[in-house]
């Protein structure tokens, strides 16, 4: 006589409402995910992190290969130094562009009328705190 296996049922991917449901279920499955990543950077050898926040949002848990703190720090240190040598050399750009385009930097023939008397009147009052 052949022996007959109730399929597994196929559970559907959405949040849990049942509190006492939720709380079995991650207590279940965190082990396994830390477990999982463990093994993908022993395998492959990849630095790795998981931060898992409890459902209830009390307990952290963590796990890095080689740690959590070195691996996000190194992140954040890399990223975050190209992103700031971008930003500077775009902002010397910008100063650049700017200081060519301004009209005070202009030799005083090519200005207009009105750019004249913006600096007449600048001057005088240069020469009046000057005294």
């Amino acid at each position: 006589m052949a022996r007959t296996y109730a399929a597994r049922k196929k559970i559907e991917n959405k949040k849990i409402e049942n509190e006492k449901s939720l709380s079995v279920i991650f207590a279940k499955r965190r082990p396994s995910v830390i477990k999982k990543v463990n093994e993908l950077s022993t395998r492959c050898g990849v630095q790795s992190a998981v931060i898992i926040f409890s459902p209830n949002e009390k307990s952290v848990y963590s796990f890095g290969d080689p740690s959590v703190e070195v691996l996000v720090s190194g992140y954040l240190q890399e990223h975050y130094s190209a992103k700031q040598h971008d930003i500077t050399e775009k902002l010397k750009k910008t100063k650049k562009e700017n200081q060519e385009k301004s009209w005070y930097n202009a030799p005083i023939e090519n200005l207009g009328i009105e750019e004249l008397t913006v600096l007449k009147n600048a001057l005088l009052e240069v020469k009046k705190q000057a005294d």
